[in-house]
């Protein structure tokens, strides 16, 4: 048995390299990060009020 770690014949460029290509790299990373950020505020919300409300 090889020893050495073999390369994968079925992996090629990132889906990041593909994006870029075909120039809408920009544009997909923006509307992935959009929806994110309300959902992340609404999160520490509901953590900051659950660890700091009186009990």
């Amino acid at each position: 048995m090889n020893s050495k770690i073999q390369a994968n014949a079925h992996r090629g460029s990132s889906f990041d390299d593909f994006l870029r290509e075909e120039g809408i790299y920009e544009e997909v990373q923006a509307s992935a990060v959009d929806p994110l950020v309300p959902w992340m505020l609404r999160a520490e919300h509901e953590l900051s009020s659950k660890w700091f409300s009186p009990r």
